[in-house]
């Protein structure tokens, strides 16, 4: 280390005013202090029974018999009564003497600083205190204390010093402290000198002394500023100390580094982004504290800070790599050579060493070339082209109009990648140089980290490795050299490395087998190769970027037992490839032999640029809009486990009617996939389950824990399990009606786990469910996901399908809950500068270590690290390779779902987004500014985003969303919780995490008490809201392991009585005269102007029924909408904008476009103060008019029976196929079915007085209700109609005949029906079946 130049100006030392506040004395801010407690190990005392001492060790007292110690808790000194009734007796000890008993260091090590001087010397001169605690209390001047420093232990005399005479402490308040300043003489220099204190008592009562403190401030020193360099450059790391010596009493250190970095501790570093002559200051402190010392020396306590400092200051110089290519944010800058980019010690401009500016692909800058002599042109080859060759290179040519020293010229970089330019000049008279271009040789590093071998488990896997010079090898394991054959693809070019470890060889023994096999070819050099770590690293041996480690069967099936095969890349490699000028090795500096010249190492004159990637652009399509219900798997996985892992919960089948759960007389029909757990051997319960296979079961409905019944083919069972994948569901009893055996039109069977989630529901009106059925599955398709670079690809594809459900089948209202479905990334979000939570992937290095990464440009969907994956580190639930992905959805009337009016689920939506991530870490060597991989996603972060980044302004975003629900009266408390809508699983508004109900709300109607306010960087279209509203059932009780209770059933609600009364309104932020394009700015010139929306979220439009569903909130852009900050906005009151810290007026500090809802909440009729429950939960509120989310809408396939209706006119309906007509030469024909069409049935009736048939089928037709008609034949056999009433006449005759009404049913499927309620046909079009329909084979 370097002593640095001191210029130190300033010592300070302070001392900190007198705190004695408790019996143990304790004195804040002094370094060291005396105390004498008189009753601890230092001052011993010797009991005489009754708790009074015969003496006070250390103290000289006049008569042993009136000043007495008494044995206390603390121990006190007593100047007892005597028969006179008066005093005058004294007590003296010496600090430190000979006749003190204690063992006190001396003081002449004592320093303090001298402020004349500016130097720092001993103790003299230093201000002191003396505190005395009394018990009880006396007059003034009864107690007096005389105390001074003197050279030797004799009696009290005058001297040199101050001393403390004739003190006279006023207990006359009684019990307390007492305290005096007295300061040390100034010849105080060796250890020779002592402190004599005399306490002399002339009271006339009994006067008990119990703690005496000497304090005096210790102030800390530091000796002076060393560096490892007194000279530096930009870009180097500076690491600072201070030398040991004249280091003294100090607890901790703060730095200062002259740039407005800051530093702590005895080692700091810095890195200086500019150049310059910069000031570095070092503050240390003596936090040294007195609560359980008494001795001068006290104990510094952890790295505590007091009031005592001492400053002491030095400089350092930071020179500018000097380059002759530089980059410029505009051609001014660059023609006038000021505010170039920073750059790198090695010569490396990039983004993360820019304090001013930003370096991306696609920004266009400006660079400025110069050379040592005029020239008439310069050519630039920025090393984005094909090759370095002058035909295929990417060039810029400076044609000078005279002779200059430099060139200005713009370019785009736009790939991501590390650029060596190649840079060469034409002389005044006509002569090109050489082609000069940057040195750097760095060579590729990985590491691989091995598990232990079981039972041979290694045997037959391989990866593939790649050399410096791209060559491949095949490295493969053939445990115990027992013959297994290469397992890896031929006709690849690989080349082979077997490795034959023996059965139960550790990790570090694969590891070591591993390095030594690389380490012997010419390609590797790997370490350790003893085997002593599990870890083996391998560097290649030519320099440059390396392939990624493909681990191809390493971590596939069957899996190691013992865990998964990591690996990492430790170091990017990088070389100048100049090989389309010079293919041979050259050396650095000036050569004589080639056309080109490597710049001497160590010393750059030529930049390296690595401009940072951009973010890639996420692009989310769907085949479809509305989904039907269908089933939903993700029930099925247990918390934190995928698809196929264990599996041991039941799988019942319940009716919506208890009573019939109770007689297990209706089944159901389940094909499904056994998963992984499955034994494969009988069970009296379940049957025969063996593992990854398909089965057929009849299920019972409800509670019965029967046995088996074998006799049914399939058999028969009152629960399922081990049950990977529900595959299809079919109601066997088809018969309607009330009886056991039946099922009522309006009731249905659900299937759902032991933990309430609700898998899918089947109903006469929905007799099957299965996912292959057009219309129960859409598409997320990210396709046309793209990313900035040319060379960067996108690496996973993160689909958040907005299903956000836990393993109890309701939201999880925890942040610290596991995630119970690792498949729906969004069910947990978080932002990403660190907090919540902090896992994202390291992807500079490849490791699989989940830290907290650089800021992105938005929040980052959730993604769960897992080492399980194949070829890269790039894994987690949730994240997947291929752009697609099948979703479904389901209703569940345990999460919320309520019937309509007609006894189906309402519609509900859910919104889907996507985010991509590139595989942009593959070129990234800028550690500092350069992890930007994430696609941009909407968030509500009013700064993280934007504040303090130096990014292009499109990639820096600011947006707001607040709540609150007190009215307009007062002054409004901003809920914070809505910054839960970014990262947990707490409510963005109501339950508030499941404990509250924030809603207010008033008997008045329309009265808004609750508001909500979002802010965008943008216009948008709406505002996508998830609700939480918790179960919509007459019960949420779920059936258990035994089968012991019953569940609740769906209902329809009655709006004010089941469920809040809600209305909404809302407002946008416009100019208070209209569209003004001038754009008022003062405060008030903006009003919130009422804004006309479609309310999805409402129960079929019934009015004060909004938020009973998930849905969006949909409207026109205003032309009027501008963007406006709080302050500018004229609100509902005075008040409303609030103060706080999560207010608009601390919050909406930026130009945004805002919307402001207002929630009316109404008392329910029965007068309920809590405004109803349940009371509506938000989950999140997003926009969603963008490119990276869709709105789909879930609807229920349930039909509405018209068995209730009567019918008087003939039904008829006619069977039609599509049929090719293929005739030979003499005219016969063939006619061949090539598929079924579907048809319309027709009927009628009649409008009778006091019937409401008529209506109820027109308003089936009016809202496109899906209903069944059942015909019974003759025979007893049943045809039932399933589809949309398409058409509805009506035929009012003159005169009093009755009105006649007609129907026609446009069919989805018929289904025929033997009169015992068993199908004949599956469901099929009215035209016919022509088979070959998928279907699941045993």
């Amino acid at each position: 280390m370097a002593l640095l130049t001191d210029n130190t100006t300033e010592v300070t030392s302070y001392a900190d005013t007198e705190a004695i506040n408790t019996t143990d004395a304790v004195v804040d801010g002094f370094g060291w202090y005396w105390q004498n407690m008189l009753y601890n190990s230092t001052f011993p005392i010797t009991s005489t029974g009754g708790g009074v001492t015969t003496a006070l060790t250390g103290w000289a007292l006049s008569d042993a018999a009136t000043i007495l110690h008494v044995n206390s808790s603390t121990g006190k000194m007593r100047f007892n009564a005597s028969a006179s009734g008066s005093y005058n007796e004294t007590a003296t000890t010496f600090m430190p003497g000979s006749t003190n008993s204690t063992t006190l260091a001396g003081i002449s090590s004592m320093q303090v600083a001298n402020l004349d001087t500016q130097e720092v010397d001993y103790y003299q001169g230093v201000t002191c205190k003396i505190s005395i605690r009394a018990t009880t209390g006396c007059a003034v001047g009864e107690l007096v204390v005389d105390g001074k420093w003197q050279s030797g232990t004799s009696v009290l005399a005058s001297g040199s010093g101050a001393e403390i005479r004739n003190w006279q402490p006023d207990f006359s308040a009684g019990a307390g402290y007492e305290t005096t300043d007295f300061t040390l003489p100034a010849d105080m220099t060796t250890t020779t000198n002592n402190f004599q204190l005399t306490l002399r008592y002339t009271g006339s009562s009994t006067f008990d002394i119990e703690t005496i403190i000497i304090t005096v401030p210790r102030t800390p020193t530091t000796g002076g500023l060393t560096a490892n360099t007194t000279t530096g450059r930009i870009g180097d790391t500076i690491t600072f100390s201070r030398t040991a010596s004249g280091t003294n009493y100090v607890t901790s250190y703060d730095w200062t580094f002259g740039d407005g970095n800051t530093g702590t501790g005895t080692g700091p570093t810095n890195v200086y982004n500019s150049a310059g002559t910069f000031d570095v200051s070092l503050t240390a402190y003596n936090g040294e504290h007195t609560g359980s010392n008494n001795g001068w020396n006290n104990t510094p306590s952890g790295n505590s800070k007091g009031e005592v400092t001492f400053t002491r200051t030095a400089y350092i110089t930071i020179d500018d790599i000097d380059l002759i290519f530089n980059i410029y944010s505009s051609e001014e800058d660059a023609i006038n050579n000021v505010n170039k980019f920073s750059v790198d010690n090695d010569g490396t401009i990039d983004n993360g060493s820019q304090s001013l500016h930003s370096y991306y692909i696609f920004e266009k800058l400006w660079y400025r070339i110069e050379s040592n002599e005029p020239v008439k042109q310069f050519y630039i080859d920025w090393d984005d082209g094909e090759d370095n060759s002058p035909e295929k290179a990417n060039y810029s040519l400076i044609n000078l109009e005279s002779p200059q020293f430099f060139g200005v010229t713009p370019h785009i970089y736009t790939s991501h990648e590390r650029f060596f330019p190649k840079i060469r000049a034409k002389s005044v008279e006509g002569y090109w140089s050489k082609y000069y271009t940057p040195y750097i040789s760095a060579a590729h590093v990985s590491a691989i980290i091995f598990v232990t071998d079981t039972l041979d488990d290694y045997d037959g896997k391989y990866f593939i490795i790649h050399d410096g010079d791209g060559k491949a090898y095949a490295v493969w394991f053939d445990m115990d050299n027992s013959g297994t054959a290469a397992p890896y693809p031929t006709g690849e070019g690989y080349t082979s490395v077997e490795i034959n470890p023996t059965t139960g060889a550790t990790g570090a023994v694969i590891a070591g087998l591993v390095g030594t096999a690389l380490h012997a070819l010419d390609g590797f050099t790997a370490t350790p190769i003893d085997g002593s770590s599990a870890t083996v690293t391998i560097t290649n041996a030519t320099a440059g970027k390396g392939k990624d480690i493909d681990l191809s069967t390493m971590n596939k099936g069957p899996a190691l037992t013992a865990g998964t095969i990591t690996w990492s890349t430790t170091t990017i490699g990088s070389a100048n490839d100049y090989s389309a000028l010079d293919d041979r090795d050259l050396s650095t500096n000036q050569n004589t032999s080639s056309v080109v010249s490597l710049e001497k190492s160590g010393a750059p004159r030529l930049p390296i640029f690595e401009p940072a990637n951009k973010p890639p652009k996420s692009i989310l399509k769907i085949d479809r809009n509305e989904v039907f219900s269908g089933i939903d798997n993700a029930g099925l996985i247990n918390s934190g486990l995928s698809t196929g892992d264990t599996n041991t919960e039941e799988v019942r089948a319940t009716c919506t009617n208890s009573t019939k759960n109770t007689a297990s007389e209706i089944k159901v029909l389940v094909t499904y996939k056994t998963n992984s757990e499955a034994t494969g051997g009988a069970s009296a319960q379940y049957g025969d389950t063996e593992p990854n296979v398909i089965q057929k079961r009849i299920l019972k409905v409800g509670t019965s824990t029967a046995s088996l019944d074998a006799s049914t083919t399939p058999p028969t069972c009152a629960a399922l399990k081990n049950v990977d994948e529900i595959l299809e569901v079919e109601l066997l009893n088809l018969l309607e009606g009330t009886a056991n055996s039946k099922l009522a039109s309006d009731e249905r069977v659900y299937l759902k786990t032991q933990n309430n989630f609700i898998l899918c529901y089947v109903s006469l009106g929905n007799p099957l469910v299965n996912n292959l059925k057009p219309g129960y599955t859409l598409l997320a398709d990210g396709s046309e996901s793209s990313t900035r670079g040319s060379n960067v690809g996108i690496a996973r594809y993160i689909f958040d399908d907005g299903k956000y459900f836990s393993s109890n089948g309701g939201i999880t209202a925890s942040d610290t809950a596991a995630n119970p479905y690792p498949d729906t990334p969004s069910v947990y979000q978080y932002q990403n500068a660190g907090s919540y939570p902090a896992l994202t992937y390291d992807s500079v290095t490849n490791t699989s270590t989940w830290t907290a990464p650089t800021l992105q440009t938005s929040d980052v969907l959730n993604i769960t690290n897992t080492a399980g994956d194949v070829n890269s580190s790039l894994n987690g639930y949730g994240q997947q390779v291929v752009p697609t992905k099948s979703l479904v959805y389901r209703h569940s009337h345990l999460e919320g779902d309520f019937l309509d009016s007609y006894g189906r689920f309402l519609d509900t939506y859910r919104l889907i987004r996507l985010q991509v991530r590139d595989d942009s870490y593959r070129d990234r060597y800028d550690t500092g500014g350069d992890k930007i991989e994430f696609s941009y996603i909407e968030h509500w972060d009013k700064s993280k985003y934007n504040d303090s980044l130096k990014r292009p302004d499109y990639m820096k975003t600011r947006a707001y969303l607040g709540a609150h629900d007190d009215g307009l009266s007062g002054t409004p408390t901003w809920f914070t919780d809505v910054l839960d809508n970014n990262k947990n699983m707490n409510y963005v508004y109501g339950g508030l995490g499941g404990a509250t109900n924030n809603w207010a709300g008033t008997d008045e109607d329309g009265l808004i008490m609750n508001w909500f306010l979002a802010v965008q960087p943008r216009q948008f279209r709406g505002l996508f809201l998830r609700m939480a509203n918790g179960p919509a059932s007459s019960s949420s009780t779920g059936v258990t392991a035994s089968g012991s209770a019953t569940s609740g059933i769906p209902y329809t609600p009655t709006i004010g009585t089941d469920f809040s009364k809600i209305r909404l309104q809302a407002w946008y932020s416009a100019p208070a005269g209209g569209n003004d394009s001038s754009g008022p700015s003062n405060t008030g010139s903006y009003v919130w102007k009422p804004l006309a929306y479609t309310d999805y979220t409402d129960f079929d439009g019934e009015d004060y029924s909004s938020l009973i569903n998930s849905g969006a909130l949909h409207w026109n852009i205003p032309e009027d909408w501008e963007a406006v900050m709080s302050s500018q906005l004229t609100h509902p009151s005075t008040n409303f904008a609030g103060t706080g810290g999560s207010s608009p007026t601390a919050n909406w500090q930026f130009p945004g476009y805002g919307i402001l809802i207002g929630v009316a909440t109404k008392i329910n009729p029965s007068g309920n103060t809590a405004h109803d429950s349940p009371h509506p939960n938000i989950f999140n509120i997003l926009p969603f008019d963008n490119e990276h989310s869709q709105i789909i809408k879930i609807k229920d396939p349930h039909h509405i029976s018209l068995g209730d209706i009567g019918l008087s006119q003939n039904i008829s309906w006619q069977r039609k196929g599509k049929f090719v007509q293929l005739k030979d030469r003499m005219g016969r024909a063939e006619w061949r079915k090539i598929a079924s069409e579907g048809g319309k049935i027709k009927f009628g009736g009649v409008d009778l007085a006091g019937t409401t048939d008529r209506k109820t089928v027109a308003n089936f037709q009016k809202d496109a209700v899906p209903v069944y008609l059942t015909i019974e034949r003759p025979n007893g056999n049943l045809i039932r109609f399933y589809g949309v009433i398409e058409n509805f006449s009506e035929d009012t005759p003159t005169g009093k005949r009755i009105p006649k009404w007609n129907v026609s049913l446009a069919t989805s499927y018929v289904q025929e029906i033997d009169s015992t309620g068993t199908k004949l046909t599956n469901l099929i079009a009215l035209g016919g079946d022509i088979g070959n329909e998928q279907k699941y084979l045993l």
